[in-house]
């Protein structure tokens, strides 16, 4: 290979798509008149960069020295080559006149018409395959304001019975509404998922004639015709990008332990690759990214939110006629891309929708992450050491990238509530100077295997956490012990004890975090929820544990539990906290199950274990 680092040299990009034709002379040193150079003799895979489903290959050619016009063919490219990825640069001594790509063997032009269009409209119906997906979100979130209208009307209607001061006409006028607004949004979700199941065929007919047309081509995909001038010889890059590749992080994550010395860990960070692509890499220069060669870049705009009072039998504009009339792709100027259009526009809708709902609802700890939380914590690049070989075949191949030595701290997590056992975690503070991305990992407690999680995105220096499968030695159960009640006035109050039991069967003493939770209420004065004044002082003092879970009515103790304490001898703590309400009325679920999960969404999308990572501000609420 030659020199890459000559002072002041330039380089010259041309970029191509399939069918582009040209004209050139070819000539060699020894030939001046119509010589082809194959590109076999001097040319290799020099290095390949590898994302989520497809690879920018670069191939490197020396060329020799002639003043005249040289046409490099370069045969065998893979048939899964991707339509106008192709590019060349060169050195300053050389020049890249043109570059065609075009199928191996003989395609007639019809055929070659055909494959261009049947890409065109696989492009096509992918658009429409976005924008139908962006109205069946904003039908479901149409559906599913509509039924907050219905629990919320519903309320208004039993607080004006309370009162005697129900109004007949109101209620029928709502009741019309609500039917109406459901039958129609019923029947636009049927619709849609009707048309979208339709256009899910259509693509799939598409690439199988695409595959169909190809398979009758020759089998050796496709080569480029490069006409290249360079007097004094040098080189030329030639490169371009394949499907049918792609790569995915696993991580294996090993913790030792040694009497009383501090655990320690080490994270293996590997690539399984899937390459497909037709052709083999040997000895390449392989870089493994994250990013997406086709993502956006462009910044999403806010758009201002436009409100009105509205009486319940008038509300339909704002209940989703309005928002889900017309298209998302209308009066988009041409130079704009559409893509654009239809991502803003789907947020600001489905955030203009939460808005509304605040503002609607009764005051409460409102906790929620836009829609894109669960994407990567950063775009990486991690390029593998030294040359490696990567044969085109269909099972996975795995390389190592990086090991680290981690330090941290091991402990077991205790929830009654949701388990008879107690759960290993190891929480760390990543220290290596990069994010990590999002992965499968494979955990190791002293080389016996524990389980399997998903390593969280985790920027630098973020706090990290990792489990570690169940500790049966560590046994728990949650009992209530007494509820008494009390009427104070018109309110009556319930008090309540709990016992948390934990066994040990260690012949040590074992560092827990105990969990449990005291119900979270609205801000309304309707349910006074106090936590008692012993069980608040014992509580974790750990920052993070109070400003992200503390005020979710999440409760945190850190305690040490004796060596062989079971049976009779069982470790117990107790609690106690008050209820207080109308006595003419009773507890139920505010919108449990909905708001459950948004909340663990909340919670995985924010940076695993301790409820939100380093992420954290103005969450506040709750009676405690």
């Amino acid at each position: 290979m030659m020199n890459r680092t000559i002072p002041g040299t330039k380089w010259f990009l041309v970029a191509v798509g399939l069918g582009i034709s040209v004209v050139v002379a070819a000539s060699t040193p020894a030939q001046t008149h119509g010589a082809e150079i194959s590109a076999d003799q001097y040319t290799k895979i020099d290095s390949v960069t590898l994302y989520h489903n497809e690879a920018r290959v670069v191939r490197e050619m020396q060329l020799p020295a002639s003043n005249e016009v040289q046409q490099i063919r370069v045969p065998h490219l893979p048939i899964g080559l991707i339509s106008g990825s192709a590019t060349a640069e060169s050195d300053s001594a050389t020049t890249v006149r043109s570059l065609r790509i075009q199928p191996a063997g003989i395609v007639d032009d019809d055929k070659r018409e055909k494959l261009d269009g049947l890409n065109q409209q696989h492009q096509s119906l992918l658009d429409e395959q976005f924008t139908m997906e962006a109205k069946l979100a904003v039908i479901e979130q149409d559906l599913l304001t509509i039924e907050k209208l219905v629990n919320f009307s519903s309320e208004k209607v039993q607080q004006n019975l309370d009162r005697a001061t129900l109004d007949v006409d109101s209620v029928t006028s709502l009741a019309e509404f609500t039917m109406q607004s459901r039958r129609k949004l019923a029947a636009e979700l049927h619709g849609m998922q009707r048309d979208t199941e339709s256009l899910g065929k259509k693509i799939d007919a598409n690439r199988l004639e695409y595959g169909r047309l190809l398979s009758k081509q020759d089998k050796r995909g496709f080569e480029a015709l490069l006409a290249v001038v360079s007097p004094q010889g040098g080189w030329v890059r030639f490169g371009y990008v394949v499907g049918d590749v792609g790569w995915k992080p696993s991580y294996t994550l090993r913790a030792t332990t040694a009497g009383d010395d501090a655990p320690t860990f080490r994270l293996q960070f590997d690539g399984e690759i899937h390459q497909e692509s037709g052709e083999d890499w040997n000895d390449v220069a392989l870089v493994l990214a994250t990013s997406r060669p086709d993502a956006q870049s462009t910044v999403p705009i806010l758009t201002p939110l436009r409100i009105k009072t509205s009486a319940a039998s008038e509300a339909q504009s704002e209940f989703g006629a309005s928002s889900t009339g017309g298209s998302f792709a209308t009066n988009i100027p041409a130079w704009q891309d559409p893509a654009v259009w239809q991502r803003d526009l789907l947020r600001n809708t489905e955030a203009g929708n939460k808005q509304l709902d605040e503002y609607r609802s009764a005051a409460q700890v409102q906790r929620d992450i836009a829609a894109d939380a669960d994407s990567q914590i950063a775009d990486e690049t991690y390029p593998v050491q030294g040359r490696i070989d990567l044969v085109s075949q269909p099972e996975p191949q795995t390389v190592a990238i990086t090991a680290d030595q981690l330090t941290g701290t091991l402990y077991n997590v205790v929830t009654p509530l949701l388990s008879s056992f107690a759960y290993r975690e190891a929480e760390f503070e990543n220290t290596l100077g990069r994010n990590l991305i999002a992965g499968p990992l494979n955990a190791y407690l002293d080389e016996k295997f524990v389980g399997r999680t998903v390593l969280a995105p985790t920027a630098a220096s973020q706090k990290l956490f990792v489990g570690f499968g169940e500790d049966r030695q560590l046994r728990t159960r949650r009992e209530l012990l007494s509820r008494e009640e009390t009427i104070r006035g018109g309110n009556r109050q319930t008090e309540l004890e709990y016992r948390l039991v934990v066994s040990n069967y260690h012949d040590k003493a074992v560092d827990v975090r105990l969990y449990d939770r005291i119900p979270l209420t609205a801000k309304n004065g309707a349910i006074t929820v106090v936590l008692a004044t012993e069980a608040t002082e014992k509580l974790s003092p750990d920052p993070l544990y109070k400003r992200m879970q503390r005020p979710t009515g999440i409760l945190r103790w850190d305690l040490s539990i004796p060596a062989k304490r079971f049976g009779s001898d069982a470790f117990d703590f107790e609690y106690q906290f008050s209820l207080e309400l109308d006595k003419e009325q009773t507890v139920v679920g505010d919108a449990m199950i909905e708001k459950m999960r948004a909340d663990y969404r909340f919670k995985h999308s924010s940076g695993g274990g301790g409820f939100g990572g380093g992420m954290g501000g103005g969450m506040g609420g709750g009676q405690f």
